[in-house]
């Protein structure tokens, strides 16, 4: 992928502007008792500024034995958001997987309170017929 650098000319910067990508992670495997504003604070305190943390709650019906969040920074904080240090000892860290259709991916917890992923393999379409790739849709 490739990320663009320049500003352009000051009256192109004026017209054309990109929106930097956020980092979105999945984190699960927390204490019930643990909120949104408790996980910013520790991110606050690691060192990531710009820290968003939203509660994932369980469908309708379901319960689960630990809490899970949607947690985003901006790009600069990459170094810290990926580093094991900068999380609390046991919790687990994936991405965030968007999907075309909804914008983005759901996460749900198994019984045992850890997340659980299903996913669909379709070959990628092409001219000529089959190329051999695969393409996951997957929720989770």
């Amino acid at each position: 992928m490739l990320t663009g650098t320049s500003n352009g000319s000051s009256q192109q910067g004026k017209i054309v502007k990109a929106v930097k990508r956020r980092l979105v992670a999945f984190a699960g495997r927390f204490d019930l008792d643990t909120s949104g504003d408790d996980l910013k604070q520790w991110l606050v305190n690691s060192g990531i500024k710009d820290v968003q943390c939203t509660r994932i709650k369980p469908k309708e019906g379901r319960e689960y034995r630990t809490a899970a969040f949607r947690v985003s920074c901006s790009e600069e904080y990459r170094d810290l958001f990926y580093s094991e240090s900068s999380w609390p000892d046991g919790c687990e860290l994936r991405d965030w997987f968007f999907t075309p259709s909804s914008g983005q991916r759901s996460s749900s917890l198994g019984t045992d309170g850890h997340t659980s992923a299903q996913t669909k393999s379709r070959p990628l379409a092409d001219n000529g017929g089959s190329n051999g790739k695969m393409s996951d849709e997957s929720t989770v």
